[in-house]
């Protein structure tokens, strides 16, 4: 596990040009594994996305220094988000 890459989708991109040269069987296992790393980006999205929301929109409280760098891929698939030490509250007369 480890932080997420800045830049994931360009890191996938920079491999799109050296597959038009692989064999066949190559190519499409190639595109299988970027149509499922591609997956796999929008879910932790979309994971993130809802964790924040309930975070703001359900406590009232969340991290206000979210970047890639606070959040950790873990091998079981989930998503671990670190540093609190930015922590927000708000009000609820804010969030409603």
């Amino acid at each position: 596990s480890g932080a997420l890459p800045e830049s994931p989708v360009e890191e996938m991109k920079s491999l799109l040009p050296k597959i038009r040269h692989f064999p066949f069987h190559q190519r499409a296992v190639a595109v299988i594994n970027l149509a499922l790393f591609q997956r796999r980006q929008r879910k932790a999205v979309e994971l993130l996305l809802d964790a924040h929301g309930h975070q703001i929109l359900v406590n009232g409280q969340f991290n206000g220094d979210c970047h890639p760098g606070n959040v950790l891929s873990l091998s079981s698939g989930r998503l671990g988000l670190i540093d609190y030490g930015q922590c927000k509250i708000l009000r609820d007369d804010d969030r409603i």
